[in-house]
């Protein structure tokens, strides 16, 4: 069992040293690959625009920032120095581009896509929130709509047509001598009252399922309409 543990402990440290390996290799590539974009773009004679240039490296400096990426996880001299080298180079590259009138009006432009998209994502947001608190005015009405069929309405609906087929059957006195003597098996013993009872709370059971079955699916549907709309609104 030792030996098992032991040999599952190595394996788990295998994988970490792999994955570690994993991680440096794709930041030399990383690092490697901005090497290269920061040279195309500090020609003079690049074929690519100095907005598209300008948006590319601070694509670069984005995923620097938003990844963590910075010399604490980067091994090696040579590496950190490349690293520290090519951070340097992409800002002072982009600042340099910013004084170009074409650059300045591709910042404008998309400084003013970014606040015409937040508008229409908070107007979305907005009206999905108005929907939901429909959803959920309309989800109270149909739960304040659905009926519960107690047993004993159940057991006075049978006693009233057991009432009812007496009535029509039976004189009066008859009626009567059937009661008395239904009443008496009632007092005196125990099974049949409690079979009848716990049919009875089956038919309520069941009389409540079906005059709420439109209404449980209506609810059923603006639940899940519900739920899409909030992970909508959380994205």
């Amino acid at each position: 069992m030792a030996c098992g543990q032991q040999q599952d402990e190595a394996l788990s440290i295998q994988q970490e040293l792999l994955k570690q390996e994993q991680i440096q290799s794709h930041l030399e590539e990383f690092v490697f690959q901005a090497e290269k974009l920061v040279v195309e773009c500090s020609k003079n004679d690049t074929d690519i625009p100095p907005s598209s240039r300008y948006f590319v490296l601070m694509g670069v400096l984005g995923k620097i920032r938003s990844e963590g990426i910075g010399t604490p996880i980067i091994r090696g001299r040579e590496n950190k120095s490349a690293f520290e080298k090519v951070v340097k180079k992409t800002q002072a590259l982009t600042q340099q581009l910013e004084s170009d009138p074409e650059v300045q009006e591709a910042i404008e432009w998309a400084e003013s896509e970014r606040k015409r998209i937040e508008s229409e994502r908070q107007k979305a947001g907005q009206e999905r929130q108005r929907t939901i608190k429909k959803l959920r005015q309309k989800l109270a009405a149909l739960q304040g709509e659905l009926v519960s069929i107690k047993t004993m309405d159940v057991v006075r609906e049978r006693w009233g047509k057991i009432d009812a087929l007496l009535g029509a059957k039976l004189a009066p006195w008859q009626k009567t001598a059937v009661q008395i003597a239904g009443g008496t098996v009632f007092l005196f013993t125990f099974y049949p009252p409690l079979g009848m009872l716990i049919w009875c709370w089956f038919q309520a059971k069941k009389q409540t399922e079906v005059q709420n079955r439109d209404r449980v699916a209506q609810i059923s549907k603006i639940n899940s309409r519900i739920a899409s709309l909030i992970e909508g609104d959380d994205e």
